[in-house]
């Protein structure tokens, strides 16, 4: 019997069991879907889940441009909460953001760039201040607390403040089409794999409310999940060689595939704005 983290529902549906992707080198994990709140999540969290990042994964790559810091245009308040070494930070601060912060638990040590950009070796829930702005760019799927991560979402979030969220969206046409093989499964990174509706509960309890959802999915939806299906790892993936799996006439139908699944609401990613209520 497994217990939904987001609503607590009990329920023993027929799991399903996907493979470690990205670094191939972990085996197989177990997720089941909650029958209430419709949300994906892994049944048993792996105790030595940080063993399964490591240097080659994405976010902690050092970002290209840590030194100019162009003409101060915005000085809202920003945090970025699980940034990794801070590309997107260092991204905004190029683009005139005044002074970023960011946050990972995960990082060797805390960073300052000579751009402004400043991120601490710490947790959301070590973080004080208020801030207008608040990020969770696709690491809120990673977060093993997330009734706590709201919490303190609602604690650090100015009275005006948004909470923008870019995280995969379950049910949704790549894993209608791939199930287990489905690319953002990500197994074991990405704990919980959420709902339109579990994440408006979340919000509801935590003093929070959505206040947009805009589903963007793009075709990496469908042909990363292809991929894995053929059992082709993540970094051993080349883009350049797409066209010996995919004509152009077929990568166009994708196209055409993944933009109406984003209109109807079936799209396995999105971007979600959450304020206060």
């Amino acid at each position: 019997m497994n217990k939904c983290r987001i609503c607590q529902t009990e329920s023993n549906g027929t799991p399903v069991v996907a493979k470690e992707m990205m670094f191939d080198n972990a085996g197989h994990f177990e997720y089941f879907e909650c029958p209430h709140c419709k949300c994906l999540q892994i049944a048993q969290i792996p105790e030595n889940l940080d063993s399964f990042y490591g240097d080659r994964y994405y976010s902690y790559a050092t970002p290209s441009d840590t030194k100019t810091k162009g003409e101060v245009k915005e000085t809202k308040r920003i945090l970025d909460v699980g940034c990794g070494a801070g590309a997107m930070l260092c991204s905004m601060a190029a683009n005139g953001v005044k002074d970023p912060v960011g946050c990972d638990p995960f990082i060797e040590a805390d960073i300052a760039y000579e751009n402004g950009v400043k991120i601490y070796k710490k947790s959301i829930h070590e973080m004080e201040g208020q801030f207008d702005i608040i990020m969770l760019n696709d690491s809120f799927e990673h977060m093993t607390d997330p009734h706590e991560v709201f919490d303190s979402l609602k604690r650090l979030l100015a009275p005006q403040g948004v909470v923008r969220m870019t995280l995969p969206i379950y049910p949704n046409i790549a894993f209608d089409m791939y199930r287990e093989n489905w690319y953002q499964l990500d197994a074991p990174r990405h704990i919980v794999l959420h709902s339109q509706k579990s994440l408006s509960i979340l919000a509801n309890q935590h003093g929070l409310r959505i206040a947009r959802f805009v589903y963007d999915s793009n075709n990496s939806a469908i042909l990363r999940s292809y991929f894995y299906k053929k059992g082709i790892t993540f970094f051993k993936q080349d883009p350049k060689e797409i066209f010996k799996y995919f004509t152009k006439t077929e990568l166009i139908e994708i196209n055409k595939k993944v933009d109406l699944a984003n209109k109807k609401g079936n799209g396995d990613h999105a971007t979600v704005f959450f304020g206060h209520q």
